[in-house]
């Protein structure tokens, strides 16, 4: 996955799971927004950090971490006015 600007929002992620002895099934991106799965028995407050994570990622760019909007082009993407490359928001603003 190609998205440095989400490294702190999965990576605690990775670590609380690692620390719980939780397995990671898939992280990736999905229409512009983090997803991030697990195998088995996982805590309410680890599927809570996850839910957390993943809702901040659709406000936070993909590329530096900085505030961002749902853009569209060949696919969905979160990206601030830097790295949206020309991209229109995909909520018309």
């Amino acid at each position: 996955m190609d998205a440095p600007g989400w490294e702190a929002l999965y990576k605690p992620l990775i670590d609380r799971c690692n620390a719980e002895g939780v397995s990671i099934f898939q992280i990736k991106e999905k229409l512009g927004g983090l997803r991030f799965y697990v195998n088995g028995e996982a805590s309410k407050d680890l599927h809570a950090a996850i839910n957390a994570a993943c809702a901040k990622s659709e406000v936070t760019c993909m590329k530096c971490g900085k505030p961002g909007v749902l853009r569209v082009g060949d696919w969905l993407a979160t990206l601030c006015d830097e790295h949206a490359g020309g991209r229109k928001s995909a909520r018309g603003t």
